[in-house]
């Protein structure tokens, strides 16, 4: 019996396709132009690997070490965040390449500066009547490379909301926008670019029920919802003890001198001069010129037969380096008559051009 014979036979193993996943990106870029504390908006853009071969798409997510949340998928190198997307409790941009087969486990990324404006804004009220505003207010804090314009509003806080600060009399003031109060009733003075953050407000602008002077920082995406606000301080200033003791003693004329105390509240500094009229009544829409006199100088002389003409008031308006005040401080005029009546005269002496006698 022959042993069995034994023949080599090749066998063909089976190996692994292996197919490359495309490579990480170099950068990750993100400017975040949502000007408001945690949330995002602008552009994300990446620099695409050399061999496109492979790459379907891009991934892009918020993420931390242990979590993430997508936010889209992009066909070329960047992707549009939408604006007032929420940064929760994510501090990276993830980028991931896929392709048909697979998203590449490890992303490039980016810890992202989430940008907030918080602007020093500053007004220095110099219309001197109560309930009316004027002067100008400006403001700093930021770069133009996140901000384009600003826009100014007059507003006060919603119903229901209680104030952060204690006091109306500072003249600039920073709210943290994270824990400032809601705003309603805005009421839009205007809007300025970012290259001159200021802007001038008319004498006599209403103050009505705004406490507050809110300036909204806007970038070339959106404009931020929480503004940067200053509780503002009205000024009010007006003379006080205003006498005036007429001593011409002729009807329908003035003589003598008006004086009064200068004003005693907060704003009185802000007072530069005032301006003296007489006027019909104390409204004074209608007046005529008296004289001007400089702070410190409480005082105008009024020449002797100086007319009084339709005007039974002296009023004194306080003025500023902006304007005049428009509600002046008035007194109604006591013109001081002196004339002797039923006057009678004998004369006693009979030579020409010579007269003796009583004078009754």
């Amino acid at each position: 019996m022959q042993p069995p014979t034994f023949r080599s036979k090749a066998f063909q193993v089976p190996f692994a396709l292996w197919i490359p996943l495309p490579v990480r990106l170099s950068t990750v870029d993100f400017l975040d132009l949502d000007l408001d504390l945690l949330e995002l908006g602008g552009q994300v853009s990446w620099a695409e690997p050399l061999d496109l071969s492979k790459v379907q798409d891009y991934v892009v997510y918020l993420g931390n070490s242990i979590d993430r949340s997508q936010l889209g998928v992009a066909q070329n190198s960047q992707l549009d965040i939408r604006a007032e997307t929420p940064t929760g409790r994510f501090e990276s941009l993830l980028v991931y390449t896929r392709s048909s087969l697979a998203e590449q486990s490890s992303p490039s990324s980016l810890i992202f500066q989430d940008n907030e404006v918080l602007l020093n804004i500053s007004f220095y009220d110099l219309d001197l009547d109560e309930g009316d505003l004027g002067g100008l207010a400006n403001w700093s804090g930021t770069s133009e490379e996140l901000v384009l314009e600003y826009a100014v509003y007059l507003a006060e806080i919603c119903e229901g909301q209680e104030r952060n600060d204690t006091s109306d009399t500072s003249d600039v003031a920073t709210w943290e926008n994270s824990t400032s109060p809601d705003f309603c009733n805005l009421r839009y003075i205007d809007t300025v670019n970012a290259s001159e953050p200021r802007v001038q407000i008319p004498a006599e602008t209403p103050k009505m029920n705004s406490t507050h002077l809110a300036v909204f920082a806007r970038s070339a995406l959106v404009e931020q919802r929480t503004p940067s606000a200053l509780l503002f301080f009205d000024a009010s200033a007006s003379v006080t003890q205003l006498s005036f003791a007429d001593l011409d003693l002729d009807v329908g004329q003035l003589g003598g001198s008006i004086t009064w105390q200068a004003a005693d509240t907060a704003a009185a500094p802000r007072v530069l001069s005032y301006d003296v009229y007489l006027a019909p009544d104390t409204a004074a829409t209608q007046r005529s010129r008296m004289g001007s006199q400089p702070v410190g100088q409480e005082a105008l002389v009024v020449e002797p037969e100086t007319d009084l003409f339709e005007f039974s008031y002296i009023v004194v308006f306080t003025r500023s380096a902006l304007t005049e005040q428009t509600t002046p401080v008035g007194l109604h005029v006591s013109d001081t008559q002196a004339t002797v009546e039923n006057v009678s005269f004998i004369d006693l002496d009979l030579d020409f051009t010579d007269a003796w006698g009583n004078l009754d």
